[in-house]
């Protein structure tokens, strides 16, 4: 799981770094769920980085028209989250576990 607020161009260049490394990673996860709000003059921009995000797993990308804190966006996730869970089975389901990613320091 992956939330995001991009509200200023650092923030984008975070959300970029970030999806470099899950493109980098040795064994990707199965699945990366992502919700994502920003500020209105940034939306183009980060729909611009999701779209060259070269994704190694399935990738579940919902957006929100308004801002929300991280712990909405995993909210919004949940049904996605249980719809996936209900169509992946086998080891690699559940092998490492779920993870939670804080890409904002604003909710702590």
């Amino acid at each position: 799981l992956l939330a995001t607020h991009v509200a200023d161009h650092r923030r984008l260049e975070h959300l970029r770094r970030c999806l470099a490394s899950i493109e980098e990673q040795e064994e990707p996860p199965v699945a990366l769920l992502l919700r994502w709000s920003s500020a209105p003059q940034l939306r183009e921009e980060v729909q611009d980085a999701l779209h060259e995000f070269e994704a190694p797993c399935q990738l579940i990308e919902l957006h929100s028209a308004d801002r929300a804190s991280q712990f909405e966006h995993f909210a919004a996730l949940l049904p996605a989250l249980r719809s996936l869970d209900a169509k992946v089975s086998g080891p690699e389901a559940t092998e490492g576990g779920l993870w939670a990613a804080f890409s904002d320091d604003d909710d702590l």
